[in-house]
């Protein structure tokens, strides 16, 4: 048996009691480091279940059953390890595949999808079951989202997700309202409780269609759940903590710490010639969901829908016409973001506005308890992220 620590006693006079109807599904690809610091931290807390779905490669593989079996031992932790073919595809779909099918392993009421590198907040997902308990026609929750990285001193900063800031809660009756009022508000069900026949009700569609890419996967995980029922956002708890340390180290990307940045944007797939394929291919699964799951819905719904979102994605992706995103260019010209980061306020505030581009951050000071403490945990790890250590050897 360990000793207690700082996160038993953090937690120790909580009420977690209804995590033992929420599964927590993990993927993750050729990270040990990150995956035995998510399993020490996520094994402390009584979830029902643990699914780790695992598409590394075999030496990867080796030390990931390994510290499975570790948490196992140390903490008693109830953990199903799921095993992958290592991810091949051009456009990345077989990445959401994998978590698809790891979704349907699910046996308990309710479960979350967190990636490897993310912390969930265990009194938000209390809270969140709670809500879900007792409406019954709401079928997913989610709260704020932190981000964490290194501020100009390299001391651990704290700041809202720079793509979620509060969103409304989703609570229109009707099913094509429902996506709609999402699309508009860019609402993301990506990482939100679910009831778990609905959460595998969306990575059926997914897996079962011919959705191949990663882009449109994520945008089709991200809205179809609204279709099925209301969604609640409670501001006053903070669903997860995602580390962002290592994404952006000296100005340049890494691409090996995020499975996205591996792949072409959707701004690329006008000029790789791929983009109405795969356009085509989310509309046509969305359409037969709807078909299938809601006959009642008339054909000029669905059109007005999917007109919809054919403007929505042109104003995303810039149509055709491959307009470049302030955000594009930076990507594409680090000295053009190496000069904007320099630029005055005042010159910055109109770009801003005719570009449609936001870098703004807003840092969180006088943070909970909870939420230090993620710091410390990535804070006494973190000298094995370069070699990609298992936190065991420690």
């Amino acid at each position: 048996m360990r000793e207690p620590d700082f996160v038993d006693e953090c937690y120790a006079d909580k009420d977690l009691s209804l995590l033992k109807k929420l599964t927590l599904v993990i993927p993750t690809y050729n990270r040990n480091y990150y995956l035995s610091r998510c399993l020490w931290y996520h094994a402390h807390f009584p979830f029902g279940e643990i699914i780790v779905a695992d598409s590394s490669p075999e030496e990867k593989k080796v030390v990931n059953r390994e510290t499975v079996a570790k948490v196992r031992e140390m903490f008693g932790a109830n953990i199903r390890y799921l095993e992958y073919e290592p991810e091949t595809e051009k456009y990345g779909g077989d990445i959401y595949r994998k978590w698809g099918d790891a979704v349907q392993h699910v046996d308990l009421e309710y479960s979350i999808l967190t990636t490897d590198k993310q912390f969930v907040l265990p009194l938000a997902l209390h809270k969140e079951i709670a809500y879900l308990d007792q409406n019954p026609d709401y079928v997913s929750a989610e709260g704020m989202r932190y981000w964490m990285e290194k501020d100009s001193k390299q001391q651990l900063a704290y700041l809202v997700g720079r793509d979620f800031q509060e969103t409304p809660s989703i609570t229109s009756a009707n099913s094509i309202d429902r996506y709609k009022e999402a699309l508009c508000n860019e609402s993301d069900g990506l990482f939100m409780i679910y009831k778990s026949d609905i959460h595998k009700k969306i990575y059926y569609y997914l897996k079962s269609g011919k959705i191949t890419d990663i882009r449109f996967a994520e945008v089709f995980i991200r809205s179809a759940g609204y279709l099925f029922g209301k969604s609640i956002f409670l501001p006053d708890t903070t669903t997860l903590c995602r580390d962002v340390i290592q994404m952006n180290r000296k100005g340049r990307m890494n691409l090996s710490e995020s499975s996205s940045q591996r792949y072409p944007d959707m701004d690329d797939y006008h000029h790789l010639g791929v983009y109405e394929q795969f356009f085509n291919a989310y509309l046509t699964d969305l359409n037969r969901l709807i078909v299938e799951e809601f006959p009642d819905s008339t054909s000029n719904d669905i059109e007005k829908l999917i007109n919809l979102i054919q403007l929505r994605m042109q104003d995303n992706t810039g149509d055709k016409i491959e307009k470049l995103s302030l955000y594009t260019v930076m990507k594409k010209h680090p000295i053009i973001k190496y000069l904007w980061r320099r630029t005055p306020m005042l010159v910055k505030q109109p770009i801003r506005i005719i570009t449609g581009y936001d870098d703004s951050r807003r840092y969180i000071d006088n943070l909970p308890a909870n939420l230090l403490l993620i710091g410390k945990i990535v804070d006494n790890t973190q000298i094995l992220h370069r070699t990609d250590q298992s936190i065991f050897v420690m």
